[in-house]
């Protein structure tokens, strides 16, 4: 099954479109997301094999490197699932959410995605409490174990979400509550179920704050562990502590000499809210960070097999 564009990781292409080199303007930001934005599969569409409109209309585009748009407001149909929140789509069925507030914006978030891929959820979701082999087979009995030794209880990811500012917890609740408005239109429009629920025989429930957190923990630890074992920050930790400051700016810089942004200038209006990180405000961070990761203790790669400093 593909991996959702929130909740897994996707390839993700893009590209900036130049006009003459003499100029170096940047005209438009573009991007691709393969296969496709869609995760939903129709009744109809499972037992046809045709899947849904943009299940996989980007593959070839990728696979061609021909990039779409990815400015804002594209042109598309809209809908307002309730006051405050409009969702556009574009010709790939791409959303973009346009809000009053910011919990309006959160909300349309959970809406969208669960419109797009509310089957994927639920699998993270039982992929994150060690009940994954329910529903795709005993293969995945093996992972559910070590889901069920290691990873946090429910005490500890309500814990963890406890500790975090008003605001983060008010977006939580704010997806989250974007997620059960589709859910329970699907109470009456049942054609709007994946159809992966029915031919797994798991019921359609609704999402909580826990479900959430339960997914941001497993991804941060599962992810980077596939492609690192110890994880890029701590390689990066240990390039810090073992090359320096300078060595490590070198390798992984704050910021990339001729990046420009990606917003067009007559938008920048449209983001009125506080001013971005300033190179001073980078600096003392990484001056920070390299305080504290000056103490710390390290395994030594020889032995642990973990992956050694780069040069």
């Amino acid at each position: 099954m593909r991996i959702g564009t929130v909740l897994a990781a996707v390839a993700v292409a893009g590209a900036l479109v130049l006009g003459p080199a003499a100029h170096a303007e940047v005209k438009r930001a573009e991007s691709i997301l393969p296969p496709g934005q869609s995760g939903f599969i129709s009744a109809a569409g499972l037992t046809s094999g045709t899947g849904s409109p943009h299940l996989y209309d980007q593959q070839q585009s990728f696979i061609d490197f021909r990039w779409k748009p990815a400015t804002f407001f594209q042109p598309g149909a809209s809908v307002e699932p309730r006051a405050g929140v409009r969702i556009t789509r574009d010709a790939f069925g791409v959303p973009s959410v346009v809000a009053a507030t910011e919990s309006d914006a959160w909300w349309g978030a959970g809406y969208a995605i669960a419109q797009d891929r509310l089957f994927q959820l639920e699998l993270f979701r039982a992929a994150t409490q060690g009940r994954l082999s329910e529903i795709v087979g005993r293969g995945r009995l093996d992972s559910d174990r070590i889901v069920r030794q290691d990873l946090y209880t429910p005490r500890e990811l309500d814990a963890m979400f406890d500790r975090l500012a008003p605001d983060l917890q008010a977006r939580f609740a704010a997806y989250r509550d974007g997620i059960n408005a589709w859910v329970a239109h699907l109470a009456t429009s049942p054609q709007d179920i994946p159809a992966e629920f029915a031919a797994t025989t798991t019921p359609v429930r609704g999402w909580t704050i826990r479900d959430s957190v339960a997914i941001g923990v497993f991804l941060a630890r599962t992810i980077p562990t596939n492609a690192d074992p110890e994880g890029l920050e701590l390689a990066n930790m240990r390039a810090l502590q073992l090359s320096g400051r300078r060595a490590l700016d070198a390798l992984v810089p704050l910021r990339t000499p001729g990046s420009l942004t990606t917003v067009p200038r007559e938008q920048r209006r449209r983001f009125p809210s506080q001013p971005g990180r300033t190179r001073r405000d980078e600096r003392a961070g990484l001056q920070r960070s390299a305080r504290f990761v000056r103490d710390l203790r390290f395994p030594d790669p020889a032995r642990s097999g973990a992956i050694a400093a780069p040069p």
